[in-house]
């Protein structure tokens, strides 16, 4: 017997097909496509129906045979399979039933019983497979209904998309998703969320969230950077910027510190340098810490024996930490050349592996810094360091031999070495920076160098992409004495040999004032100036140049398109007032010239009041310090140069 409601909706549509009238082929086709899922939808039911009838059907079967196992046991354990008392107690049908439930099972018996087992497990296999293969049709179709959905919503609502997103709550997210989420938060909030639950306790302490985070020592962070050493499992750098604070951050022993930190910095006194080398020799032994960056201010009139025994063993610890592959030490302020002995104790003798990358090495102020450790560096890393930086730094007198060692250098800054011509078996090293001093820039002479550092220069030129020369102040009482009036000619030497064309595409000039402590923009012209004037036309491959001062007449008439077509950036310190620069007759012509150059204008502090140009014109505001671009192209025309935020469009048919 059919049901009422089936019939009736049958009945409708058959009526529906009759009123409707000639349609649309495609539009009949999805109708039926449709009408024949919904009756599968109702098969399906059914069919789910009649599975949940046999399933109560195979629970009431097990009932009945564990009923029949638990009444074949109890007679079977009092010995009475013939026990006529116990059949005489039940009635004749009973009796029946009885003989057979506590007959004893025979080998026919048996093995009738194993076959239908055995069809019954292939049977409960093949019902899994079933299951399975359901399983993943019915996910197939729930992406492709959640593709049909989205791409739904976006017909419907194409600016408001992001609306049909449905929202889920953090703790449904699988783990890698989670993880994510929780690398956005701060150290602080990572350890307040270890008291959500068990879960997120281990994802908050995951290595993957901890290895980018940085923590600074302060007052305020000093109970938080305790905590992270002791709970996370690894940190990306750790900052110690207050050396008063050292103790309380190593209140418990440094063995139990078992948080692997990536970089370290430290700005403190020598006096707090045990504690340190403490830390480091730690962070070494874990295996994690790669840069360590140290800064140093040493009082000069304070200065014992102990803080060099002190900052003795820090470099050791240094020298002797296996791993490093960044070392930026620099001291402020040394107050003797008290030469400092190497340690070869048992602790420190063995030469560790070669890791070191880079190696950067400087001092300011008084005398220079005698590091007794830097021939080892060079010697152990030299097949792995890259960048070598000794700047203000006494080198040894074997230091050039050394660096020529070095298949990697690319990146070398240094003063005045003897033996200088040995760094041509450098075949990577493309970046100089050249300080023209000698080691020591106020006692020695930079006479006895100057040759072999011409001849390294000339010879080098096809070679030397970047070249930064620094020049003592020539306003210094020092520059005469230490004999830097002949240093301004090594100028000429980056021309290279004659008949080559140097490689040289970026020129910085750089003036250090050592009474200060500081770089300085001279305001009047330097000695170097006229050398580079002379071989301008020589450097055709020149991107780059950075006077480090003012713009002389000699640079500006020797700057043509025709021999620098690719120089794009000049830089140079203006005197004076900048405004007047800016409508300069000469400097106008010469940017219309030249369009694809930018000139930036390192301008000095300025008062408007005082000034009769800038009364007069009042078009720009040049009121404060700062830097600014001139560019003489098309505004929307791409020139591979970023101008800065104060830029000046210089255009032939307007006064600006």
């Amino acid at each position: 017997m059919g049901c009422s409601k089936c019939k009736t909706t049958c009945l409708k549509d058959q009526v529906a097909e009759t009123t409707m009238g000639p349609t649309n082929p495609e539009e009949d086709a999805a109708e039926v496509l449709l009408r024949t899922e919904l009756l599968k939808v109702q098969s399906a039911e059914a069919a789910l129906g009649a599975a949940r009838v046999r399933v109560k059907l195979a629970e009431i079967s097990r009932d009945r045979t564990l009923k029949r196992r638990n009444q074949t046991t109890a007679p079977q354990q009092d010995g009475s399979w013939d026990s006529p008392a116990a059949s005489s107690s039940t009635s004749a049908p009973a009796a029946k039933k009885a003989k057979v439930a506590l007959t004893p099972p025979t080998p026919d018996g048996d093995a009738a019983g194993e076959e239908r087992l055995s069809t019954l497990r292939d049977q409960e296999r093949c019902a899994r497979e079933e299951v399975e293969s359901a399983r993943s049709l019915l996910r197939e179709l729930e992406r492709e209904l959640d593709r049909e959905l989205e791409r739904q919503a976006q017909d419907d609502s194409p600016l408001h998309a992001d609306e049909s997103c449905t929202q889920v709550g953090l703790g449904a997210l699988p783990d890698d998703p989670l993880l994510e989420v929780l690398s956005y938060l701060s150290p602080r909030q990572l350890l307040q969320c270890r008291r959500v639950c068990r879960r997120w306790r281990d994802l908050a302490l995951h290595p993957t969230i901890w290895r980018e985070k940085c923590l600074t020592v302060s007052r305020k962070s000093i109970q938080l950077v305790v905590s992270a050493l002791r709970l996370a499992p690894c940190l990306g750098t750790l900052c110690m910027n207050s050396p008063e604070l050292l103790d309380r951050l190593l209140s418990e022993p440094v063995t139990s510190i078992n948080c692997g930190i990536a970089a370290l910095t430290f700005d403190g006194r020598a006096s707090d340098t045990v504690l340190l080398g403490l830390l480091l020799r730690r962070q070494a032994s874990l295996g994690r810490l790669k840069t360590v960056e140290i800064e140093l201010g040493i009082d000069e009139y304070d200065f014992e024996d102990s803080d060099y025994c002190r900052l003795n063993q820090l470099l050791a610890q240094l020298c002797y930490s296996e791993g490093l592959e960044s070392i930026n030490l620099k001291v402020r302020c040394i107050g003797s050349n008290k030469p400092l002995p190497v340690l070869n104790s048992p602790e420190f003798g063995a030469p560790v592996s070669a890791t070191l990358r880079e190696l950067v090495l400087s001092t300011r102020c008084c005398d220079v810094f005698l590091n007794p450790y830097l021939p080892l560096h060079l010697g152990w890393h030299a097949t792995t360091l890259e960048v070598v930086s000794l700047n203000h730094v006494m080198p040894h007198p074997s230091a050039a031999l050394q660096l020529s060692a070095m298949p990697r250098l690319r990146e070398l800054t240094c003063p005045l070495l003897e033996n200088m011509p040995a760094l041509l078996q450098c075949p990577a090293l493309t970046s100089l920076r050249l300080i023209a001093t000698a080691g020591d820039p106020i006692k020695d002479s930079v006479e006895p160098y100057l040759p072999g550092v011409r001849e390294y220069l000339r010879l080098a030129a096809t070679r030397l992409e970047h070249v930064v020369l620094e020049f003592l102040d020539h306003t210094d009482d020092w520059y005469a004495d230490a004999g830097c009036t002949q240093t301004s000619d090594l100028v000429l030497s980056l021309a290279g040999s004659k008949g080559v064309v140097p490689a040289l595409r970026s020129l910085k000039f750089v003036y250090y004032d050592t009474q200060h402590d500081w770089e300085v923009w001279p305001s009047v012209p330097v000695p170097q100036l006229p050398h580079l004037a002379a071989i301008l036309h020589r450097l055709q491959n020149l991107t780059s140049l950075d006077l480090g001062g003012p713009l002389s007449e000699e640079v500006l008439s020797a700057l043509d398109a025709a021999v620098l077509p690719d120089l794009q950036l000049l830089k140079a310190f203006f005197p004076g007032c900048p405004h007047e620069w800016v409508h300069c007759k000469e400097l106008r012509a010469f940017m219309l010239l030249h369009p694809g150059l930018h000139i930036t204008m390192e301008c000095d502090d300025h008062s408007k009041q005082s000034c009769d140009f800038c009364k007069k014109h009042t078009c720009h505001n040049f009121a404060v310090k700062y830097e600014l671009t001139l560019f003489s192209h098309a505004a929307t025309e791409p020139c591979g140069v970023e101008h800065l935020k104060r830029a000046i469009f210089i255009s032939a048919d307007s006064s600006c």
